[in-house]
């Protein structure tokens, strides 16, 4: 009897974890984004930096935006999928941000592709010796803060 009493604390914090589980379903990344682009080089490599952050500004500074990205031949996809929380705040209003390092392009067009969830953006990114230039159509969702970008020679 008094084993049978043991096991009843057990199972009642093992049923309320299970109802408090929450499922996530899958939404489209609501919110705006703007790219700022810069280059980084060291003794090895160039990059093509793009830090992006949402137009909306949260109660916390320290915000980030889950993305993913694939570069292929001739297109680059970035996928916008959800603003991260963090349970650490620094009670700063500021934008959720992210950086996105382009590592290893060559000098010629590419196809761009911007995802937020089930919309997308399209547009061109053009390298050559002396410059980067960003094109994509006018709209709200995804804008570039400097378009045109000289390299580092």
């Amino acid at each position: 009897m008094k084993r049978a009493l043991l096991y009843i604390p057990a199972i009642t914090f093992l049923i309320g974890i299970c109802a408090c589980r929450k499922e996530e379903t899958a939404t489209a990344f609501e919110e705006n984004i703007k790219i700022r682009m810069y280059e980084k080089v060291d003794s090895v490599k160039r990059t093509l930096n793009l830090m992006c952050y949402t137009e909306k500004m949260f109660e916390c500074a320290n915000f980030k935006i889950e993305t993913t990205y694939t570069i292929t031949d001739n297109k680059i996809t970035i996928s916008f999928i959800k603003v991260l929380t963090s349970s650490i705040c620094l009670t700063l209003m500021g934008p959720a941000s992210t950086t996105i390092e382009l590592k290893g392009l060559s000098n010629k067009t590419y196809d761009l592709e911007f995802n937020f969830g089930i919309s997308k953006v399209s547009g061109l990114l053009n390298i050559t010796t002396n410059s980067f230039i960003a094109t994509v159509p006018v709209q709200t969702k995804v804008q570039f803060e400097n378009s045109y970008l000289k390299r580092i020679p």
